[in-house]
């Protein structure tokens, strides 16, 4: 035993081991090094086919011609896009957030009028731009006896467009031209009413005998809220409106938002 041990000792079969295994980890890395680098190209082709769909359209058919050769049926693509919210809610969660402080910086600058009209809501509002866009409206719902008679709205002179629905709900879009010098009236007196301003806030309304909008009269808030203490600049001293936002609207209407710029 002596002898086979002194002839062929345990290190020599190690060794050998120990060339085998460096031998095929050099041939992994070598492979590895070749697929990365040599054929990045290649495989980086395939990605982007991976993700491509061949579409085999049918042939179109042939365009119709008058006498005179002027098209009357032709062909037209017609192309679909499709938006996965999910994927952008970082982006309308900050919308909301903008949305939310625009709302309550509007609010507070309407609290300093000491008497509001719809006049002047519309003509300070229609100043920011999001609400140009949004616009505007005044929505009310007519009573019993008048839910047959169609709601019309008049500024100044001018007959506004009106969206009269068959229970009784109605609605129209406050013009931009708006001023205090030409006032809002409408045909419906008993009715309940508010103005929504693009999704930011509503306020109630009171329609007077004549047709005309009254003027909101606010109560002295000269302390602030609770809100306006905790967030000082979100709130102001001012005059206390019947303002309600909505964390609903405002989520749609960050998402509208959203999608919107990317339509566009």
């Amino acid at each position: 035993m002596k002898i086979i041990e002194k002839h062929h000792p345990e290190a020599r079969r190690l060794f050998l081991f120990k060339i085998c295994y460096s031998i095929l980890i050099s041939l992994v890395l070598i492979f590895l090094l070749y697929r990365q680098v040599f054929e990045s190209d290649d495989y980086e082709s395939k990605e982007r086919k991976q993700a491509q769909r061949r579409i085999i359209r049918p042939g179109a058919r042939g365009d119709v011609l008058d006498r005179n050769g002027n098209l009357l049926i032709g062909n037209k693509a017609n192309f679909d896009a499709v938006l996965h919210l999910e994927q952008l809610k970082d982006e309308i969660w900050q919308r909301k957030v903008a949305l939310r402080k625009l709302a309550y910086q509007l609010r507070n600058e309407l609290s300093n009028h000491p008497s509001l009209s719809v006049e002047a809501l519309a003509q300070k509002c229609y100043q920011v731009d999001f609400v140009r866009r949004r616009g505007i409206r005044i929505n009310g719902t007519k009573d019993g006896h008048e839910q047959k008679l169609r709601a019309q709205a008049f500024a100044d002179n001018r007959r506004l467009d009106v969206e009269n629905q068959s229970n009784g709900d109605w609605s129209f879009l406050v013009p931009m031209d708006t001023d205090p010098d030409k006032a809002l009236r409408i045909s419906v007196l008993n009715a309940e009413l508010d103005v929504w301003v693009a999704g930011l806030f509503t306020l109630p309304l009171k329609v007077g005998q004549n047709g005309y909008f009254e003027a909101l009269s606010g109560q002295s808030d000269q302390s602030g809220s609770i809100f306006s203490r905790i967030f000082p600049n979100l709130g102001a001293a001012g005059q206390s409106y019947p303002f309600s936002t909505s964390g609903f609207s405002l989520d749609w209407e960050s998402r509208y938002s959203v999608v919107e710029k990317y339509l566009g």
